[in-house]
């Protein structure tokens, strides 16, 4: 075998500087085998001619991931930004169950007069009194936002409710004769206590951020007071007494703040009321001599109440 190497003009190679073209060639020649042909038989002589960073031929290819039994890694997937999803506007929509507590004050007049067939007759009594306090009980309801015709953001609603106080006075009047001059014995006695309210109201409102509404509410109310007067004009049994168990109708008219804790389903109210229910006007009796004696007369009864409380609404 006979190897030929010539190479051309090379650049110094320190300091390294872009080199001229570069050949290499490279003469392989085998003598003929016996017989031949085959390798190294063929009597060529085989050439290869290279440039800087070009190599002529396959055979001078440096091996590649290909002859290794390698293949390029595929490119990484490039990453998928995906928007979070929104959460739900709170909906007011759906009923709820909750109780309240809070406080109460209550106003009325009261007058009685002497009727002819009493054994004293007396000038009229008159009073004012007010009382106060604690009032609790509990509440239910529904409401409707955004659907069934209402726009979203307006509420719409019926709520009713019961609660339990002992809002209870008690206020003398003078025992006058007509003239004006005291009797000098006994009073006039005005007693009042009441017990319970219940109410139906209509409700609406605005939700001033989606868990927080606005409201205002009117409606019918119902109540238990107790009446009680008492008219001593002279020792009993010569007196006159009266007894009435009222169970009367009015109205009622607020309105409140609610708030939809952290958007769940429990609301937490502040809420005002003011009531105006009819009053009383029974008669007395004079056991003594088992006539009527005194008529009595409550005025409407004003009850203002101020409370919180707590609900929790089904479904979302």
């Amino acid at each position: 075998m006979k190897i030929v190497l010539a190479a051309g003009k090379v650049t110094s190679a320190m300091p390294w500087t872009r080199p001229a073209a570069l050949t290499v060639a490279l003469s392989a020649r085998l003598a003929p085998a016996p017989g031949g042909g085959g390798p190294g038989g063929d009597g060529m002589v085989h050439h290869y001619h290279a440039r800087a960073g070009r190599v002529a031929h396959p055979a001078c290819r440096p091996p590649g991931l290909a002859e290794h039994g390698l293949s390029r890694p595929a490119p990484a997937p490039a990453p998928v930004y995906t928007k979070a999803p929104m959460m739900a506007a709170y909906s007011w929509t759906g009923c709820y169950i909750g109780g309240n507590i809070g406080g109460a004050s209550a106003r009325q007049n009261a007058n009685e007069a002497t009727l002819l067939a009493a054994t004293v007759l007396t000038a009229p009594g008159s009073v004012t009194y007010s009382t106060s306090g604690v009032i609790g009980g509990a509440h239910a309801g529904c409401n409707v936002e955004g659907t069934y015709g209402v726009a979203r953001g307006w509420v719409f609603g019926i709520e009713g409710d019961w609660s339990a106080t002992k809002l209870s006075a008690t206020q003398n009047a003078p025992n006058l004769f007509p003239n004006g001059t005291p009797i000098g014995f006994g009073s006039i006695t005005f007693m009042e206590t009441t017990k319970s309210l219940a109410s139906v109201r209509g409700r609406a409102g605005v939700a001033v951020v989606p868990n927080v509404l606005l409201y205002a509410t009117m409606g019918v109310v119902w109540n238990h007071t107790d009446y009680t007067g008492l008219h001593t004009y002279a020792p009993c049994p010569t007196c006159s007494a009266a007894a009435f168990n009222s169970n009367n109708f009015g109205w009622v008219a607020g309105g409140g703040l609610e708030w939809a804790i952290g958007n769940s389903n429990w609301i937490a109210r502040a809420e005002g009321l003011y009531y105006k229910v009819s009053g009383a006007s029974p008669y007395g009796t004079e056991a003594a001599i088992a006539q009527t004696t005194t008529t009595w007369y409550w005025n409407d009864l004003g009850i203002v109440v101020g409370r919180v409380g707590l609900s929790y609404k089904f479904g979302y």
